[in-house]
């Protein structure tokens, strides 16, 4: 005998194992967002503490901010910047006369 047809009882199996699986999900999703909606509509704020009950002072700013550091490398840079094209050719070992002085400012402040 080859019947296809499910059994009845088989189908309230499945049905049933369905709806556990549906009331499973919804019983870990639903709960904490419902709470959560819940307190936000009823305006609830936990108790105030007495560390947060009284404003805190304004903070008087008795020093001035430390000044951005410099990198030394900037300060190298900026030593060599005065410097003639030409020595700094020299000091870069770079005879062609194409190379712009920002890029022999950088060989001689990586190289030494």
């Amino acid at each position: 005998m080859n019947n296809k047809d499910p059994h009845p009882l088989e189908v309230l199996l499945l049905v049933a194992l369905a709806a556990g699986w549906a009331v499973a999900t919804l019983a870990r999703a639903v709960p904490v967002p419902l709470v959560a909606l819940g307190l936000a509509l009823a305006s609830w704020r936990p108790a105030a503490t007495a560390t947060t009950a009284t404003a805190p002072a304004p903070m008087v700013q008795t020093h001035r901010p430390p000044a951005p550091a410099l990198h030394p490398l900037a300060l190298v840079a900026a030593e060599l910047e005065q410097l003639p094209v030409t020595a700094l050719r020299q000091l870069a070992g770079v005879r062609s006369k194409r190379t712009r002085k920002i890029e022999l400012i950088a060989m001689v402040a990586a190289c030494g």
